[in-house]
């Protein structure tokens, strides 16, 4: 299991959080204790929501990616990396 992945987990499971999906496919991330709204592309609410569903390793979110967008594996790798990042310093600021 990631270590990353499983604190933005817990993070997200925090009464404070609530993610909401759009029909477009994006969502957004209410963070109540903050008064801040986060809002997240297609590609990130999968990735969210691949996580909340139990996902835990960064090949299987890369794989659901590549697989739902068509893009090119190196690219997602690098591109989640710094996502997991980003959204991790988010949901502990």
């Amino acid at each position: 299991m990631n270590v990353l992945i499983e604190q933005i987990k817990q993070g997200l499971s925090d009464a404070n959080f609530s993610l909401n999906s759009m029909s477009d496919g994006s969502a957004v991330i209410l963070d109540t204790r903050r008064e801040r709204l986060l809002t997240l592309n297609a590609s990130a609410s999968v990735i969210i929501a691949a996580i909340q569903q139990g996902i835990a390793s960064e090949d299987a979110l890369a794989e659901k990616l590549v697989l739902n967008f068509a893009a090119d594996r190196s690219t997602v790798q690098r591109d989640l990396a710094r996502f997991l990042a980003q959204i991790d310093q988010l949901l502990k600021a």
